[in-house]
């Protein structure tokens, strides 16, 4: 049996994009925290308004039903947007710097007729095969990887997002 002394260093500590890792990585946010926080204290003091004073209305002249669905509601809304606001939005990791050179090796011109590309650039798109169709990749300069098929560089997060 192997034992490991050193832990790995994990990778979002060292992730280059514009986003902030929380609770040990296990959350990632934009670097403007402030407006999620902004939009619950909205949703929260909406809440407050509505529970102090349309809600007590509602419970007894109408049925207190409403209540119950708005307390549903406000659960639903407060979750479904704290997990959206938190959760990895499905970024594709930049290639090592391995793998970059290794794009860079491929992309070098043919010395005799010197004729692909640029220098130290990639050929923009490839073609790979999926499932018997033909796939095209399209390279992404910034992250030096081929970005998988309906992927997009996101300029927020400065990260390919899939």
């Amino acid at each position: 049996m192997v034992r490991y002394t050193a832990m790995a260093e994990r990778r979002w500590k060292k992730w280059s994009g514009n986003n902030t890792f929380y609770c040990d990585g296990r959350f990632v946010s934009a670097k403007q925290v402030g407006v999620l926080v902004f939009v619950v204290v909205l949703i929260a003091v909406d809440a407050a308004l509505f529970f102090a004073f349309d809600a007590r209305y509602l419970a007894i002249n109408v049925s207190p039903v409403f209540p119950i669905i708005g307390a549903i509601l406000l659960f639903y809304s407060l979750s479904f947007l704290l997990r959206t606001g938190c959760m990895d939005p499905g970024i594709v990791p930049r290639a090592n710097q391995c793998e970059a050179d290794y794009f860079i090796k491929l992309s070098s011109p043919d010395p005799i007729s010197g004729a692909q590309g640029y220098v130290g650039t990639p050929a923009r798109y490839k073609t790979v095969l999926v499932n018997g169709l033909e796939v095209k990749l399209k390279f992404c300069v910034t992250c030096n990887l081929f970005r998988p098929p309906r992927a997009t560089h996101c300029g927020i997060c400065n990260n390919c997002v899939a």
